[in-house]
């Protein structure tokens, strides 16, 4: 259950459905106002005195209720107004669409997404509350999500979900997927900061990442392009992550999960393959496995 973010004092389901823009998880605003009030003087004391009438009643309503106060504080200490910048931009791509905020169950999880609420269609964006301690980083990331969201309904884009990562094994279609993030977010921070918007990353943060997605070296002045604003559709930026042949160097091993340079050679793995079966089922001979595992296998 997801928590308004606007000034409503009824408490009811029925009250939390009505047509607004924004929803938040009830975790995900308790959070965030505990860790905001601190920061703001006298607000700890005036968030007590709303909170106190609460534990009066009944148990069933509490929940709900604090639900409703904690919205409230978002958008006192300034959160709301963060997402709202984030989203603003993309009012027309996103048109009447929900903006649901959800904890991470861990940082790697965290971005945005097409999702539903009440059968209603909705961005799902996942956020760590910690973001909201520094305003102008938190506006940045959530801005770049927002955008990822704006080109999948983009039908110019062409996003397909389903459309195979390139790569003929898994460590193949990891990296892979690694390429696309860096090309498709590369895309998003030029375009973003043609429009004046906060980016997430700088060019040569976007080529720094490039630098170890693409170990042997991303396409000649394909950064630069996306940097400058460029946005290839969907199969196109996938087709530019085609994998070399065999594991590239510094990518993880499938074995240990550890990048490497060291990578055995197809004959030592071929050796060892049915050894390494037994501890790793849906490993294959194709995945490869770096020498300092192997040895393990002899």
């Amino acid at each position: 259950m997801t928590a308004d973010a606007t000034t409503a004092p009824a408490v009811t389901r029925h009250a939390l459905a009505r047509p607004l823009w924004l929803r938040l998880e009830p975790e995900w605003a308790a959070e965030v106002v505990r860790l905001l009030l601190p920061r703001s003087p006298g607000a700890a004391a005036e968030y007590a005195l709303g909170a106190d009438p609460l534990y009066r009643l009944p148990p069933d309503d509490r929940p709900a209720a604090f639900a409703q106060l904690d919205a409230l504080w978002v958008e006192r200490l300034g959160s709301g107004g963060i997402l709202r910048d984030a989203v603003a931009p993309f009012a027309t791509e996103l048109g009447r669409r929900l903006l649901c905020v959800l904890r991470p169950a861990a940082q790697l999880e965290e971005g945005a997404d097409l999702g539903r609420y009440d059968d209603a269609p909705a961005v799902r964006l996942v956020l760590s509350p910690r973001r909201m301690l520094e305003p102008e980083p938190a506006l940045a990331f959530c801005t770049h999500e927002v955008a990822h969201v704006a080109d999948m309904l983009d039908a110019s884009f062409g996003y397909d979900p389903h459309r195979p990562l390139p790569g003929a094994t898994r460590p193949e279609r990891e990296l892979a997927r690694e390429r696309f993030r860096v090309l498709w977010g590369a895309s998003i921070d030029g375009r973003l900061r043609a429009r004046g918007l906060p980016a997430l990353l700088s060019s040569e943060g976007w080529h720094a990442l490039a630098r170890r997605a693409f170990p042997k070296g991303p396409p000649a002045g394909l950064i630069d392009a996306l940097s400058r604003g460029g946005r290839p559709p969907h199969d196109e930026l996938l087709a530019r992550c085609t994998c070399e042949h065999g594991p590239a160097p510094g990518q993880p091993c499938p074995l240990c999960r550890f990048p490497t340079h060291a990578w055995a050679s197809e004959a030592q793995v071929a050796a060892a393959a049915a050894r390494i079966a037994i501890d790793f089922p849906r490993w294959a001979p194709a995945d490869g496995a770096c020498a300092q595992c192997l040895e393990c296998y002899r």
